[in-house]
């Protein structure tokens, strides 16, 4: 078994249920995901530096370095393992990544992998899809009984790219249970209200940690007006460096 890219700070963890939520299409597993670790105030047991962008974050402490953590948390006499972070593993990193993942989840003897995503399409209905794919036939129809609504990915998506596809393959070669529930949304905003509200419904649904979704709305909008300032904020600016540029004869900042 290959070696974990970090040591286990609490080695009680045992039969865990992990979600998987990172940053992608509409930004759906990872807004839902760190939310959830926010609520249910999952205790950072772990972190991945595989194929780390060349950049550092400015922090209260200083400075960080992108990475994917691994939370813990217990909630309804259920164990849980949240991964989330900043990236997705690049393309020649992604196996390397999700076979750690898996070596985990097997050492640790987990019950089911849930992977949070989103499927973009070009318009998001009111009451977003939900498709999910999993590594078994027989977990649809287990979680079909949960949410009647679910749609199979079959027929309906493409190819599942990134660490949610890479993972369901391994976990079907592993015999592992793992399901990825991908929402309909959009990849022309950093996320849809709707499309993030209806994961979380799910999460609650599938899991029974029973998150209050009044506050979720409310971060939310929170959200979504601080993006629309900033892209406010960045128009202005634009059209600003454009009338100079006019004015001076089509001379550009150097530098």
């Amino acid at each position: 078994m290959k070696d974990l890219p970090f040591q286990l700070k609490d080695t009680k963890i045992s039969k865990p249920i992990m979600v998987v939520g990172l940053p992608g299409i509409g930004n759906v597993g990872k807004i839902v995901t760190d939310y959830v670790i926010e609520q249910l105030k999952a205790k950072e047991i772990g972190k991945f530096y595989i194929d780390t962008p060349p950049m550092v974050f400015p922090t209260k402490d200083g400075i960080e370095f992108p990475s994917v953590k691994l939370y813990h948390a217990t909630s309804q006499k259920n164990s849980f393992l949240f991964i989330a972070g900043d990236y997705q593993p690049r393309e020649s990193k992604c196996f390397d990544f999700c076979s750690q993942i898996i070596d985990l989840f097997k050492r640790l003897k987990g019950k089911s992998i849930i992977i949070l995503g989103g499927a973009s399409l070009p318009d998001v209905d009111a009451d977003p899809s939900i498709y999910a794919i999993s590594s078994k036939t027989a977990l649809i129809e287990k979680y079909r009984k949960i949410d009647p609504s679910l749609k199979s990915a079959h027929g309906n998506l493409g190819p599942i790219v990134g660490v949610a596809g890479v993972l369901l393959g391994l976990s079907k070669d592993k015999n592992i249970d793992a399901t990825a529930f991908l929402i309909e949304t959009t990849d022309k905003e950093y996320f849809n209200a709707k499309s993030v509200r209806k994961a979380l419904q799910l999460l609650n649904k599938l899991t029974g940690i029973s998150i209050n979704t009044k506050k979720f709305d409310s971060q939310m909008k929170n959200m979504g007006a601080e993006i629309s300032a900033i892209q406010n904020f960045m128009k202005d600016e634009a059209t600003e460096k454009s009338k100079t540029k006019e004015e001076t004869g089509g001379v550009g900042y150097i530098g």
